[in-house]
């Protein structure tokens, strides 16, 4: 299960391709254009920006980013997208999230109460912008055979099953989003059960949004998008919820 608690609502205001200006000083009466970047141009900056992984990880992210940019966004002309219209998105930029913590954004465990579903004993992952947070967490030791926690960790420690696993379930060869996911793994769930391991309780993924906006140079604002990645890998005899 997994619910998405949103903390702000940023309005969302489309950004204009090409801002043309007309410079009196220079004469002539002339019009310049001075072009805004594109959001898939803004993807590539931050996909540059973001910090550096194993090398496995790092070729991973781009054969995602390369595909998302040759694949562009999909139209209604793909069928698979032939009644849903993704402009929305694609007029729109996103920037990576600059808070990851809920000291930064004043949430509280008791703000997450609701989204409980009354079941104060379920095992908690909760995310901040994509970021693991183990302050509001919660997971009881779950024995031999049980590994529950954050991807960027698992990444870190070099867990085997992440390398063998991540990038492979989920095509992204011919699927936009998923190719824009892989260009930006880096933290989410990671849950490994051995062959007959048993979790008795289910594990609930909660993931937080803060809505913090920037400014860009042409005047407007750009929300912020995260993009956590979890894996679950579990023995032929793993129940698991």
């Amino acid at each position: 299960m997994s619910d998405v608690a949103t903390r702000e609502v940023v309005r969302e205001i489309p950004i204009a391709k090409d801002v043309v200006t007309r410079d009196a000083a220079m004469g002539g009466g002339k019009a310049s254009s001075t072009r805004a970047p594109s959001s898939i141009e803004v993807y590539r900056e931050d996909f540059e920006k973001q910090p550096s992984g194993p090398e496995w990880l790092e070729d991973l992210r781009r054969r995602g980013i390369s595909r998302f940019e040759a694949l562009g966004y999909p139209t209604t002309k793909n069928e698979d997208w032939h009644f849903t219209s993704v402009a929305p998105i694609a007029e729109r930029t996103f920037r990576l999230p600059a808070l990851h913590s809920a000291s930064a954004l004043g949430l509280k465990a008791a703000d997450l109460e609701r989204f409980g579903f009354g079941q104060a004993d379920w095992h908690r992952l909760v995310f901040i912008n994509g970021v693991f947070d183990e302050s509001l967490s919660s997971f009881e030791d779950g024995g031999n055979g049980v590994s529950v926690g954050s991807l960027a960790d698992a990444i870190k420690s070099r867990e085997p099953a992440v390398e063998q696993h991540l990038g492979k379930v989920a095509k992204f060869e011919q699927a936009t989003f998923t190719a824009l996911n892989t260009a930006f793994i880096s933290d989410g769930a990671f849950i490994e059960l051995a062959n007959d391991a048993v979790v008795e309780q289910p594990i609930h993924l909660v993931f937080v949004s803060g809505g913090e906006s920037v400014c860009h140079p042409v005047g407007t604002r750009a929300p912020r998008s995260s993009r956590p990645t979890s894996r679950c890998a579990t023995g032929s005899t793993s129940p698991i919820r």
